[in-house]
């Protein structure tokens, strides 16, 4: 469940929502195309208005240059929630989405997240472990990975369980 009561972000009594909502919402997101040409981009230049001056934006998002093939999406802090990281990013054509709350390593939790043959058999879910398991030994990467796991027909939104209690999620889209 979801309930956002402003737009930017910033904590609010009534302003709650979980990394599987999170994932959902960019997974839709990454359906527009200038959704996800805005927040891939690390740097853009833009005309001031009425001078001949410029401005230059750049992406506070060090997955744009942490990992080849994000896609980006949002950081975000407060005291109170900690560092937030939605990130994508594209593999041998697919799209994974990792969020992390309070996550205080968040840029290298995502790297870690998107490189999953190195967490792949953290996993608690048996099932999930044996499908992971089973695409490490075919080297398959993440294509193949994403193909075992619509061959076993199982959802391909999935918790990754973290020993500091940080609540993670990745999704194939």
């Amino acid at each position: 469940n979801t309930h956002f009561t402003n737009p930017h972000g910033l904590d609010d009594k009534e302003h709650y929502t979980s990394a599987h909502d999170l994932a959902i919402i960019t997974r839709e997101a990454l359906q527009n195309p200038v959704f996800k040409t805005i927040v891939s981009t690390y740097k853009k230049t833009v005309p001031l208005n009425d001078t001949q001056g410029v401005r230059l934006l750049i992406n506070h998002n060090r997955m744009l240059r942490m990992y080849d093939g994000t896609i980006g999406v949002k950081t975000g802090f407060t005291n109170k929630s900690g560092r937030c990281l939605v990130s994508a990013a594209s593999k041998e054509g697919v799209t994974l989405i990792a969020v992390t709350l309070n996550a205080p390593d968040d840029w290298n939790d995502h790297k870690k997240l998107f490189e999953y043959d190195n967490c792949a058999l953290e996993f608690e879910d048996d099932a999930l472990k044996a499908i992971a398991k089973k695409a490490l030994e075919r080297k398959t990467g993440a294509r193949g990975l994403r193909a075992i796991l619509e061959e076993a027909m199982m959802d391909v939104m999935y918790d990754v369980p973290s020993n500091e209690g940080l609540q993670k999620c990745i999704v194939t889209a």
